[in-house]
């Protein structure tokens, strides 16, 4: 089942009609290509000297690797491989593109990547795992901005790490600025009665605004050994500032009815503060202890208002929608590696817990609660 580990070199090549080159020039920079093992179950990347001097964080380093199949989005912020989102770690633990973001390139020891992940991943289709050490001692301040230049639209980042030995301490925040752009849709529908006979509805568009502006905020300690002891706690908050859709339209009916006035407007908006902590630990005889926590709790509202009404001011339809929801989930997962030469063993449990608490004050009030617990070992 497991192959023998294969170590790939890049070598000086001669371009041609029918060589590729293993380095990628862009701008007069040329960047070389990463030292890659092959193992049985993952590729190994071990990035170059110009790949780190030419990256500014961790989403760009991972660019600059040029793995096969990984598509690297900067501006929207994704990670893709044949279309699919690819799952993001940290030394094990499961991160988010800022955390990516916020890592210095010098830092960056490898990269695995998993292709063919089993049930520790969660279901995850692929999985991209950076390896990294902390600074001996110092710090760095990170400041990334993509503003819109004609409309209130944005990105801001900002990270700030003090290090100390194998220990990091480390502060980030980014907002997202979405306020008052211009949106419209088009859409048809046709309904046909049990006699046969239809209708169709054509609507048209009389234009509409979308916000979306939402941040995320965190503090977090890590001491990191690599292939010793991985050890980080986090403690982070989300806040949704404004999440709403706005539309305006013109039903026209194809039985010649009046034409319809259509308002449609929907959103949200809550935080959600949570904490996390990851341990790593190997122990002699190639074992690796991992257990993994997590938990937040949300405190937000959502509404929805959608009227048709005549020309004349008649209503059609007029449903309005208010909703306040507290919501909790709780996470923990315990793994047990072994390795041996030619082959690993995985054991591990998981449980999670959710529970939902929705006030629609629409309904007099009435309290919906659900529950759900959820508990699994694999091997």
């Amino acid at each position: 089942m497991y192959a023998q580990d294969t170590v790939v070199n890049p070598q000086p090549v001669v371009v041609d009609s029918d060589t590729i080159s293993a380095a990628s020039e862009l701008s007069e920079v040329v960047i070389e290509a990463p030292r890659l093992v092959r193992k049985a179950d993952m590729d190994l990347y071990y990035p170059s000297e110009s790949a780190v001097a030419n990256s500014k964080n961790g989403m760009q380093m991972l660019r600059n690797l040029m793995i096969p199949s990984i598509n690297v989005n900067e501006a929207l912020g994704m990670v893709t491989s044949s279309g699919e989102d690819v799952q993001l770690r940290i030394n094990g633990r499961v991160s988010s593109i800022d955390q990516v973001k916020s890592l210095l390139p010098e830092t960056i020891k490898r990269v695995e990547w998993i292709d063919n992940p089993g049930l520790r991943y969660n279901g995850a289709t692929s999985v991209l795992n950076f390896i990294v050490a902390n600074l001996a001692i110092g710090g760095a301040v990170m400041t990334n901005a993509m503003p819109a230049l004609n409309q209130a639209w944005g990105n801001y980042f900002a990270d700030f790490k003090l290090n100390s030995g194998y220990s990091q301490f480390e502060v980030w925040g980014r907002f997202k600025l979405t306020n008052k752009i211009k949106s419209h849709r088009e859409y048809k529908e046709t309904f046909t009665y049990p006699d046969g006979t239809s209708i169709s509805r054509n609507e048209t568009s009389r234009g509409g605004i979308m916000d979306n502006s939402m941040g995320n905020f965190a503090a977090s300690y890590s001491y990191i050994k690599p292939d010793t002891t991985v050890l980080m706690v986090d403690l982070s908050y989300f806040k949704k500032f404004s999440d709403r859709f706005l539309y305006k339209g013109l039903l026209s009916l194809s039985d010649g009815t009046d034409d319809i006035l259509l308002h449609d407007m929907h959103g949200d908006k809550g935080g959600t503060p949570g904490l996390s902590a990851y341990l790593e630990q190997h122990l002699p005889g190639k074992q690796i202890l991992v257990v993994d926590f997590n938990a937040s709790f949300y405190n937000g509202r959502s509404y929805h208002d959608y009227i048709e009404q005549l020309d004349g001011g008649d209503l059609i339809s007029d449903v309005h929608t208010l909703i306040k929801d507290r919501n909790q989930a709780y996470a923990v997962e315990a793994n047990y590696i072994k390795n041996w030469n030619k082959s690993r063993l995985t054991a591990g449990a998981s449980y999670t817990a959710n529970r939902n608490r929705s006030v629609y004050e629409n309904l007099g009030g009435q309290v919906f609660h659900q529950c759900q617990d959820k508990a699994y070992f694999f091997c």
